[in-house]
């Protein structure tokens, strides 16, 4: 941690560009709430964005929604619902989002862009008839957010607290911007880092587009294996190497997830940026944690291997309290 050079050479990396970053739809004067069975907290406002990232020399790709600085997935494996006239729920593991766009900024033509997005990338259905006569009310989501929630289910939004809620909402914004930074630097490699993630709701490509779309497990498994500090890597997978077996994962459309070297090469990425950052602040690094064996050097994201601290920099990095199990 004392080699000066090390940390310049991480502080300026080469700006290599593999991909591209395509917006799809822009919404404006959007609302996103966070609900859960008992209560419904307003979380973001602004534009609400849908974004294409892709490789350009591989199938991989991902599809982004935020709202302000709030960045989400979307993909085969989140589940949005129509809840009334421009209101609708995302469901990932742990979380339940409410988006409210304001009826002035949805003419019929977004409107049917934006639902059409949806359809195609998320697992769209529309329960607007159950919230009927509801959904003008000025405080429709406070009345039926729990509602939405239970019609989710109790395993879509399994956290009530409140304060836990927003730390994962914040990790799951932070996993998601640096997975897509490290898709367009072309830093994951489709046959080293990413395995087909099977999805019940979807299968082949879609639309007949070939390209492989990261699914929402690819997020939650590096949430898990951070909230974990790395334990939860070996449960990725069948826990082997395909860079060391010589296996390679060659697949074209579909969903995609981290395989163990992909998880262990975004952990990296995380403990460098934490190191960058606490070596800039001066904050003290204590103990000592290393990568579980089996670690892999990435192109251009990677970090410095071994890292001293490397449990404590991931809790940092992503808000995470280091004494939280």
């Amino acid at each position: 941690m004392g080699d000066d050079s090390s940390v310049s050479t991480a502080e300026s990396p080469p700006e290599i560009t593999s991909g591209s970053e395509t917006e799809l739809l822009r919404v404006q004067g959007a609302q996103l709430l966070l609900i859960n069975q008992h209560e419904t907290i307003p979380f973001r406002t602004g534009d609400f964005v849908i974004r294409f990232i892709e490789q350009n020399q591989t199938s991989l790709a991902m599809v982004a929604c935020l709202v302000g600085d709030q960045q989400w997935p979307a993909a085969m494996d989140v589940k949005v619902s129509k809840v009334g006239f421009g209101k609708y729920s995302f469901s990932l593991q742990g979380l339940l989002y409410g988006l409210n766009l304001p009826e002035n900024s949805l003419a019929e033509e977004m409107l049917q862009s934006l639902e059409a997005q949806l359809k195609r990338f998320c697992d769209y259905n529309d329960t607007s008839q159950a919230f009927k006569g509801k959904d003008v009310a000025p405080d429709f989501w406070s009345t039926s957010g729990p509602e939405i929630a239970a019609l989710i289910g109790r395993t879509q939004t399994e956290e009530p607290d409140p304060t836990k809620q927003i730390q994962r909402a914040i990790r799951l914004s932070a996993v998601s911007k640096l997975i897509a930074k490290a898709l367009i630097r072309g830093a994951i490699s489709p046959h080293l880092h990413t395995t087909p993630a099977a999805v019940s709701s979807f299968s082949g490509a879609i639309n007949g587009d070939p390209r492989s779309l990261a699914s929402a497990k690819a997020f939650s498994d590096v949430i898990m294996a951070v909230e974990s500090a790395g334990r939860s890597i070996h449960l990725a997978g069948d826990g082997r190497d395909p860079s060391e077996s010589g296996e390679h994962t060659s697949f074209s459309g579909g969903l995609w997830c981290f395989n163990r070297s992909g998880l262990l090469l975004v952990l990296k990425a995380i403990a460098a940026s934490a190191f960058i950052h606490v070596s800039k602040s001066g904050a003290p690094v204590a103990g000592k944690y290393s990568l579980p064996e089996g670690e892999v050097t990435g192109n251009g994201i990677s970090g410095h291997g071994r890292c001293d601290g490397f449990e404590k920099q991931l809790c940092f990095s992503l808000g995470i309290n280091s004494t939280e199990q």
